[in-house]
C-alpha cells in the first residue's frame, strides 16, 4: 500500500492535474453554495426565498453541465483540450463579477448559470488524473484527487469568506458590493494559477486507454 501510494504521489503529472482540481470544485461550490444566496440579498436586494430560487437554477445549469461534459473527451479524443476552455471560461466570467460594478439582476443571474455550467471540466478532470496510472494504482490516483478536491473546498471557502471579513459591513451584517467583487477577484486568481500549471501537463487520449 505505502509503495503504491509513494508511486502516486511522485508522479508529477498528477500534481499538475492536482492544481487545478484544487481550485475547480472548490471555485463554484464557493460562489454557488456558500455566497450566492448572500451575494443576492447584499448586493441585488432579493429575499431569502427569491435568492434561493435563483440559487436552484444556477445549480441546475450545473447539472445539465454535468450530464453534457461527460462524452466530450471521447468525442475529441482530448481530456486536456476538454478542460482548458472549460477552466478558462471560469476566470473569464469570474473576472466580469469581479470587474463591472452594478451590473442588472439577470445579468448577474446569468453568468452565475454559465459559471456553473462551464465549471464540470472538473468531471474530465477526474478522468485524467485516473489515466496518469495502470490500474492496480487507480484507487490511489481517485484518492489523491479527491483528496485536492476537498482541500480545495475547505481552504477556498476559509479564505473567501476573510476576503469578504476585509470590507467593513452595514449594520443589518451585509456585505458591499466591493467586497463579493473583491471575493470573485480572488477566485478568478486562484482559478488562473491552476490553469497555468495545468498547461504543463501532459494530455490524456481516450483513444489510447489513457494510460500513461
Amino acid at each position: 500500500v505505502l509503495c503504491g501510494l509513494r508511486a502516486v504521489i511522485a508522479n508529477r503529472q498528477l500534481w499538475l492535474v492536482s492544481a487545478i482540481q484544487f481550485v475547480g470544485y472548490a471555485t463554484v461550490l464557493t460562489v454557488v453554495g456558500l455566497w450566492g444566496g448572500p451575494y443576492l440579498a447584499d448586493v441585488h436586494g432579493l429575499d431569502r426565498i427569491t435568492a434561493s430560487e435563483m440559487i436552484f437554477l444556477v445549480t441546475v445549469f450545473m447539472l445539465i453541465g454535468n450530464i453534457l461534459y461527460g462524452p466530450l473527451d471521447r468525442i475529441f479524443n482530448t481530456r486536456k483540450w476538454v478542460v482548458l476552455p472549460g477552466a478558462f471560461a471560469t476566470v473569464l466570467i469570474l473576472a466580469v463579477l469581479a470587474a463591472v460594478p452594478d451590473m442588472g439582476l439577470y445579468t448577474v443571474v446569468g453568468l452565475l448559470c454559465a459559471l456553473a455550467f462551464v465549471c464540470n471540466y472538473i468531471v474530465t478532470l477526474m478522468a485524467h488524473g485516473c489515466a496518469l496510472f495502470p490500474d492496480r494504482l487507480i484507487g490511489r490516483a481517485i484518492t489523491m484527487v479527491n483528496f485536492s478536491n476537498f482541500a480545495g473546498i475547505a481552504i477556498l471557502q476559509a479564505a473567501s469568506g476573510a476576503v469578504i471579513g476585509l470590507f467593513p459591513h452595514d449594520a443589518s451584517g451585509a456585505a458591499p458590493e466591493v467586497a463579493y467583487r473583491a471575493m470573485f477577484a480572488f477566485l478568478a486568481l486562484c482559478t488562473l494559477a491552476g490553469v497555468i500549471a495545468y498547461l504543463f501537463a501532459r494530455d490524456s487520449r481516450p483513444s489510447e486507454h489513457g494510460r500513461a
